[in-house]
């Protein structure tokens, strides 16, 4: 019920972002798998948008019968997993959409445990600047990470 909640909602932005998508397409699409779903979203900025604009984002999705994690990155900052005393970057990344016709996404599936923390960001918090103008980078989000394992964080 969750689920097909969240790909009714997909399905409608998708249809107020791409109307050259014909809903019956995109219905199936979204339905198959995130290579099928990426490929369709890249298609459809490319015959929609303005030439030189791209976009970045992470399609991801958590199969909780298995305990997986399947990820595409097209272009954005890796997501992070916290595991124990270590921190995975999920660095398979493929280009940004809308920019090539000719596209192959690469999934990248991983296993998740029961205590590991998911962890996605923008480049909005990787380069934000300090009062020295100086980009704030990995290095502090991983040590928040490392210093909050064991506590509830918000943000």
């Amino acid at each position: 019920m969750f689920l097909n909640s969240i790909l009714n909602r997909l399905f409608i932005f998708l249809l107020c972002y791409f109307p050259s998508v014909q809903p019956l397409k995109l219905k199936l699409l979204i339905g198959s798998n995130l290579e099928n779903l990426v490929n369709l979203l890249n298609i459809s900025l490319i015959d929609s948008s303005v030439q030189g604009r791209f976009v970045s984002l992470i399609v991801m999705e958590i199969d909780p019968v298995n305990n997986n994690l399947k990820c595409i990155n097209c272009g954005h900052n890796p997501p992070l997993i916290k595991r124990e005393k270590d921190i995975i970057a999920l660095n398979v990344s493929t280009p940004v959409l809308g920019v090539l016709s000719d596209y192959k996404p690469e999934e990248q599936t991983i296993p998740l445990y029961s205590n590991d923390i998911l962890f996605a960001y923008t480049d909005g918090l990787s380069e934000l600047n300090n009062p020295k103008g100086e980009q704030l980078g990995m290095e502090p989000i991983k040590e928040i990470l490392n210093t909050h394992q064991s506590k509830p964080m918000t943000i």
